[in-house]
């Protein structure tokens, strides 16, 4: 399972890698400052923390499920 997730996680960064700079030229064309291109990379990087903060409470879930069936 975690190699498994190791290998999602670096293919999803390649197409990152492949995808970001036809995203910035494409936003450049359309006559963005590279300010607000920037900005908007924030975007995806709070996702991606937003994602990595819901991780902390998945064991916690679990250990309350675990006690509900428990009792």
């Amino acid at each position: 399972m975690r190699t498994s997730g190791l290998g999602w996680a670096l293919g999803i960064g390649r197409l990152g890698g492949i995808v970001a700079p036809l995203l910035g030229g494409y936003l450049l064309s359309l006559g963005l400052p590279p300010t607000q291109i920037f900005l908007s990379a924030c975007g995806f990087a709070i996702v991606a923390a937003a994602a990595t903060a819901l991780l902390h409470f998945r064991g916690s879930r679990v250990e309350a499920l675990r006690e509900s069936i428990a009792s």
